[in-house]
């Protein structure tokens, strides 16, 4: 599974679906999705103002650059890593 910081995510990871979750404002100890039997693969950029989650800043956030900055290759390295593809048979995004 795929996902941002959610519920599915949460779920997929405690029935041990391999997850990769794009990782935003949330505080990243606190909140994280915790695996059982598959892995979890969080895919997130360092910005200063991350995490923000519950507080002032992130209700003046206009523009969530701490997930705008996540690329589509990165979050492809990721699930092709947990799904044990090589580089060649890399998933592509359509």
């Amino acid at each position: 599974l795929v996902s941002v910081d959610s519920a599915p995510a949460h779920i997929a990871a405690a029935v041990g679906v391999p997850v990769v979750v794009l990782w935003g404002p949330g505080i990243l100890d606190q909140t994280r999705p915790i695996p059982t039997t598959a892995a979890v693969e969080i895919v997130r950029v360092a910005v200063p103002c991350a995490p923000c989650y519950g507080t002032q800043l992130m209700k003046q956030c206009t523009r969530n650059i701490c997930m705008e900055y996540i690329t589509p290759a990165e979050v492809i390295e990721k699930a092709s890593a947990l799904l044990g593809l090589t580089a060649a048979q890399n998933i592509s995004v359509v």
